[in-house]
């Protein structure tokens, strides 16, 4: 089954409204083209932030209302008659009908039977419980990481990954224990093997007491990752029209060769809401409390969202600092 990412969505939302543009002879802000060119805008900075789709819909969408309000701005016509332009409307209901279906419409014999063979597979394969949260690290001179992620996700969900040139650390649900160690073996040496029973309901005393979590601008050793309990939520990287997530998509060696031969000069973006919390909720299942320390505040708002999610997540259990620097190593 073949899956569109945020990323090709965006591109693919990129490519339409430069077309819907071009096929207009003389083209007017304050019409549908307005909405759509503002909405997009909103989705292709999101594409950078999250991987999921409907908080991209959702923030988009009120991207797009609030441009469909300003069309009597830009037309003297729709301000006389106190109304707003009808394509942008339209595009807009459009847009909200799609977000409706995704939250409660049903899909009925939409599944070709190869599809819903594959999902099957898909499920045998991985397990329905994903019984175990599974983690190691592993160390091999020029790591393949590419195909190392690819063995891992037909392996199991919920990734936290950490890569530099020559180490990698996994943490991974599985209901496959033995195959997670057996793939990553087959990529180099691997050690600090933990296997975890991946239950909500752990008992405190049964958990460790402490997780650190910070995000890939922390520059820490390998030795220091491989032998403390620290784990990263990374930040995002656009090089031209390529996102990467930071060590994992890239690494330091590969954004430099990109930079040196880029035309422009990269962007970063921080981590989403949504890593956040799924980090936290999938730590504080093995520890009793995380410390979250990040990139100062005066430089990124990767501080202020840690901080959101962990008072939604686990307000007395996380502690968020600002560390009020750009980078720590040891």
């Amino acid at each position: 089954m073949r899956r569109a990412s945020l990323k090709n969505f965006a591109q693919a939302a990129t490519t339409a409204v430069e077309r819907a543009y071009k096929a207009i002879k003389q083209p007017c802000e304050g019409t549908v083209l307005t909405v759509c060119r503002d909405w997009l805008s909103e989705v292709q900075r999101l594409s950078a932030e999250t991987e999921n789709f409907v908080e991209c819909l959702q923030e988009s969408l009120q991207k797009a209302q609030n441009s469909l309000a300003s069309t009597p701005q830009f037309l003297d016509i729709l301000k006389k008659n106190k109304v707003v332009d009808a394509g942008g409307k339209a595009f807009v209901l459009f847009l909200e009908g799609i977000l409706n279906f995704i939250k409660k419409g049903h899909v009925r014999e939409l599944i070709a039977e190869d599809q819903a063979g594959a999902a099957a597979e898909t499920q045998r394969r991985i397990g329905t419980e994903l019984s175990h949260c599974v983690e190691c690290c592993v160390r091999k001179q020029n790591l393949n990481r590419l195909d190392l992620v690819a063995a891992l996700d037909d392996l199991g969900q919920e990734l936290i990954f950490y890569r530099s040139k020559d180490f990698a650390k996994i943490r991974i649900n599985t209901s496959f224990p033995d195959k997670i160690f057996s793939a990553a073996s087959e990529f180099g040496k691997i050690s600090g093997q933990r296997i975890l029973p991946n239950k909500t309901d752990l008992p405190q005393e049964d958990k460790r007491p402490l997780a650190f979590v910070t995000d890939t601008t922390c520059d820490l050793s390998n030795e220091h990752i491989a032998n403390n309990d620290v784990y990263f939520v990374p930040i995002k990287v656009q090089i031209e029209d390529m996102v990467f997530t930071d060590k994992k998509d890239i690494i330091q060696e590969e954004f430099y060769a990109k930079m040196a031969s880029s035309s422009v000069l990269p962007k970063t973006s921080q981590p989403s809401l949504l890593d956040f919390k799924r980090t936290y909720i999938s730590l504080l299942s093995h520890y009793q409390s995380i410390i979250s320390i990040h990139l100062s505040s005066a430089l990124s708002g990767t501080f202020h969202t840690a901080l959101q999610a962990a008072q939604a997540i686990a307000p007395r259990r996380i502690t968020v600092w600002d560390s009020k620097n750009v980078s720590a190593w040891d």
